[in-house]
């Protein structure tokens, strides 16, 4: 109590989002900083965001502990928030650019005009 007031406290512990290492609630270029930080000097690191959790928010590829082979997965993790685009830490598939079809189209067409006037020769 504060002098003739009750006081409520509430304590709130939010689930960690994977890939937030600066605890802002966002996963953007914001949290790489803070992610190489706990990555290479974790006392440093435990310092400057005593209420983040390293191993929940830093474990981005879900393997059980926070390490280098956390990386890769947090650059596609970033990347992807970065775009607008929604969370996928599955690795990207190639896809090919509108142009590559139109590419092949032309070449295919002149290869097809040389073997015409070839044959009128």
């Amino acid at each position: 109590m504060v002098g003739n007031r009750p006081v409520l406290t509430i304590d709130y512990n939010p689930i960690p989002e994977p890939g937030d290492m600066n605890g802002d609630g966002l996963i953007n270029e914001n949290d790489v900083n803070p992610f190489v930080l706990a990555l290479t000097d974790r006392m440093d690191y435990e310092s400057l965001y005593p209420w983040i959790d390293v191993e929940a928010t830093g474990d981005v590829n879900d393997n059980g502990s926070f390490d280098f082979g956390d990386v890769r997965d947090f650059k596609l993790l970033v990347s992807s928030f970065s775009n607008g685009f929604t969370k996928s830490l599955s690795a990207s598939s190639a896809i090919p650019e509108p142009s590559s079809p139109l590419l092949c189209y032309f070449t295919l067409g002149a290869l097809l005009m040389m073997r015409i006037s070839a044959c009128r020769r």
